[in-house]
């Protein structure tokens, strides 16, 4: 899917640090495993999978479930919990805020 720019931000603030999105194709880790998008808090860099993504609001969730990632990371609140609560933790909270602001 192509991203729609006026939906889709080039950058945002988190916790007042700018952070820019890139868009690729085809994201993988290094185990080769698909990833929808991923978070590197060292470059302050969102990267979000063009290619596994079917609407604009698929588009926006991950962006959203990436930024979760992002706070919880720069408040140090992932090193008290495993990767597998963190993820647990993001995903609730994408799911709820997703349906509040209808994404």
């Amino acid at each position: 899917m192509r991203r729609n720019k006026e939906i889709h931000p080039d950058s945002l603030m988190i916790m007042g640090i700018e952070w820019t999105i890139k868009y690729v194709d085809k994201l993988k880790d290094d185990d080769g495993e698909i990833l929808c998008g991923d978070t590197d808090i060292d470059k302050y860099l969102i990267r979000i999978s063009t290619g596994y993504h079917d609407t604009d609001s698929e588009m926006s969730r991950t962006i959203l479930h990436e930024t979760l990632h992002a706070i919880l990371r720069m408040t140090g609140q992932n090193e008290m919990l495993s990767e597998k609560q963190e993820e647990a933790i993001v995903r609730a909270l994408e799911q709820g805020l997703s349906q509040l602001y209808r994404i």
